[in-house]
């Protein structure tokens, strides 16, 4: 008996001896921040003498509440008026042994009325979320974890026209509204920013309104006591010239406004959300996380700064030479809600291994072989 067993002995003693240490850890983030700042570039913009600009860092010249540096926010999380930034929610899974958000979620949790210009505007339902896209894991580290600065940065951008068809995260709204100076104009290159979504085909028509509403009212004036967070913002109509009370603030960042008018048919509205889930996928961006510890096991998130970029493209009058536009959306969250393990991973455990499997394997023949000579 004992001579028998000596082949499968030795095999379980070899397969038990290979140990290797596994130190993984992936935790689950919750964070609570605002939109820090919104820039745009564009390249090939038609100007008035025929020729094309290429304007760059245009801020948005229409907020409600106000965005990074127009904000009236004396400190994080204080509002004394003006609105302290889109406000957000990030989630995020973060896998601390290979650098990589695994998952996330990224939900602006107010209201927001925003133009560039005011031939469009957006009013942006609370709830419209980021999710992972086709290209969400295309990314690099450029600044590690271990490296004693306390940043860990995960870069996921791209150079500028290089992002066009890209899908790094993409958008779902639960409800959008398009708003434009003048929702009746139906040519092309006009003053209609919202025709082409309310249309059947945003390539080739522009739409007028089929049931107008005043959206915001000429030289509008916002009521600041929305919160920033859950209200709807209460436009008010000023007189021009007139010196705004303390309970208001101008609509424009510098100056005044055209009337906004969207529609009320739930079609076009259908078509301008389809429209704008479209054009609300985002080709890139990074996560640049703030941290305590210096590895995985003493790692202790303390803020995220997140952005996303958008690259699009758009018909200028020269199809071989067509407008591009990028978008830059800097977010910051710096207030912690859940740091959790999603398992504990950090342990020794037992592993084969290709040596300790082939001794075991060979042992196991052996003792087979030994049992049909002992039969036979």
């Amino acid at each position: 008996m004992s001579t028998l067993n000596k082949p499968l002995m030795a095999a379980i003693i070899a397969a038990s001896t290979v140990t290797t240490a596994v130190e993984a850890r992936t935790i689950d983030l919750v964070l609570l921040g605002n939109a820090q700042n919104q820039l745009t570039d564009i390249q090939n913009l038609p100007n008035a003498s025929g020729g094309f600009d290429a304007p760059s860092n245009i801020p948005a010249l229409y907020q409600a509440p106000r965005i990074g540096g127009f904000t009236g926010c004396a400190q994080a999380g204080q509002d004394v008026g003006l609105g302290c930034g889109w406000p957000g929610e990030l989630e995020l899974r973060l896998n601390l042994t290979t650098s990589v958000v695994e998952d996330y979620k990224m939900t602006l949790t107010g209201n927001q009325y925003f133009s560039a210009a005011a031939t469009q505007t957006d009013f942006r339902v609370a709830g419209r979320n980021y999710q992972p896209g086709p290209d969400f894991q295309s990314c690099n580290v450029t600044d590690p974890l271990g490296d004693g600065n306390g940043i860990l940065k995960i870069d996921c951008t791209v150079s500028s026209n290089a992002g066009i068809g890209r899908q790094w995260v993409v958008l779902s709204s639960p409800g959008y509204l398009c708003g434009t100076e003048n929702a009746l104009d139906t040519t092309i290159g006009g003053s209609n920013g919202c025709g082409r979504g309310w249309g059947p085909n945003p390539a080739t028509t522009i739409e007028a309104a089929a049931d107008p509403f005043t959206m915001i009212p000429q030289n509008a004036s916002v009521n600041p006591g929305w919160g920033g967070h859950t209200d709807k913002m209460n436009f008010v109509g000023v007189t021009p010239g007139a010196t705004a009370n303390n309970s208001t603030i101008p609509w424009g960042l510098q100056g005044t406004n055209a009337e906004v008018q969207g529609t009320n048919d739930a079609l076009q509205n259908a078509r301008a959300l389809g429209l704008h889930h479209v054009q609300g996928v985002r080709a890139g961006g990074f996560f640049s996380i703030n941290h305590t510890g210096n590895d995985a096991a003493s790692f202790q998130v303390t803020s995220i700064d997140y952005q996303h970029d958008t690259s699009i493209s758009f018909p200028n009058g020269i199809p071989s030479n067509p407008g591009f536009a990028q978008s830059f959306t800097a977010f910051t969250f710096d207030h912690l809600v859940e740091q959790s393990d999603v398992a504990d991973e950090s342990k020794n455990v037992p592993a084969m291994g290709a040596f300790g499997l082939a001794a075991l394997f060979g042992g196991l023949v052996a003792v087979a072989a030994r049992l049909r000579r002992r039969v036979s």
